[in-house]
Order: structure tokens, then sequence, then C-alpha cells
């Protein structure tokens, strides 16, 4: 229906000559969807609503989605530190991914608590690894958004890059945060 380009800081025309040394990301709305592909960081995503706000304001770290009370935080994590092999990403990986989100004896200190199974799947998308946490606040009366659902996508045989997502809802949406999953694809990195 309609479609917007964000250009090295600011929209600009469709027809503006892209070039490689600038940021710059495609917007593609739907009647219900928003196809959002940002070349920089190699990825596109399908967000399920039209009416999407998008926080650009440090995109060259992280892209920021508002919908349906939602809010859904999108990085490409670039580096580890003790090598691309499981053995490093093991290490990374327990050491400073999951040592807190994967702990139930610090989701039970700090009055946390799984709304799903933890799961880590090849299923969900294909060629890629999926962690997925499904995490409530229980003090909801004092949060506006006490759901989490918190993705880590990796492809396969891939130890140093990955994919970061986590979002935050005033309900529980992860079902809608599987969608988005299922909707990742790998683009070619240009800008």
């Amino acid at each position: 229906k309609r479609s917007k380009l964000f250009y090295d800081g600011e929209y600009v025309s469709l027809d503006t000559k892209v070039s490689k040394r600038k940021d710059n990301k495609k917007e593609f709305y739907t009647d219900n969807s928003l196809r959002f592909v940002n070349t920089p960081d190699g990825y596109a995503v399908t967000i399920p609503s039209k009416d999407v706000d998008i926080d650009y304001s440090i995109a060259d770290y992280r892209v920021q989605f508002g919908f349906n009370e939602s809010v859904l935080t999108l990085t490409h994590e670039k580096s580890n530190p003790y090598g691309n092999n499981v053995s490093g990403w093991k290490t990374y990986y327990n050491d400073w991914v999951n040592r807190y989100i994967n702990n139930p004896k610090y989701l039970e200190d700090n009055n946390l608590s799984y709304t799903e199974e933890v799961s880590s799947t090849e299923e969900l998308l294909d060629g890629y690894v999926v962690d997925t946490y499904s995490i409530r606040i229980n003090d909801a009366d004092k949060i506006d958004k006490p759901y989490y659902n918190i993705s880590i996508i990796r492809e396969e045989k891939e130890y140093i890059e990955f994919y970061l997502l986590v979002m935050k809802s005033k309900t529980n949406q992860t079902d809608v945060h599987k969608e988005i999953i299922k909707s990742f694809e790998q683009v070619k990195e240009y800008g």
C-alpha cells in the first residue's frame, strides 16, 4: 500500500540513490502489517500491525518498534570474544547472554516467572537455532509492560553473530513474537 525509505537519519524520496556508506532502512506497509528491511544489519522482519512507531534514534545499534501495546527491540550482535566455534559460543552464551534469563533461581529472587517453557529449536525458523524465553514480571500492577519475550536467532554453525529480539508487552504476546520470528529473513548487508 505504501513504502518509506529512512536514509542516513531522515525519511527521503524512494528514488533517492542510496550509498553503501550511509544508513538505509526500508518500510513496506500492507493493510495489516509492516515488512521492515534493515540492510546495514542484514535482516528483514514483518511486524503484524500497520500502525507501527519506529524509533531510529540509535539506529546504528538497534531499531525499536512500538505496536499494539508492545515494544520490540531488535539488534544484530556481531562479536564474541571466545571465537567462532561451539565451545566459544557456549562460553559467551552462558556467561553473558543466558546467565540470568535462564536461571530459575534468579527469576524467583526477582519476582519473575516463565510464562512458557524455555526453548531452543531449529524447527521455528529453517536454517537457524532460535532460543526463546517468555517471562512475566509478577509486579504487574507496578509495571506498564510486564510480559517479556526474548529470542536469540543464530544461523546454524554460526557462533559469533546473532540477532536479539526483546519484546515487552501489556499482555502475553508470545504468539505474536513467534510470528515475527517466523517472518525473519537475512538479507545482503548494505550500508
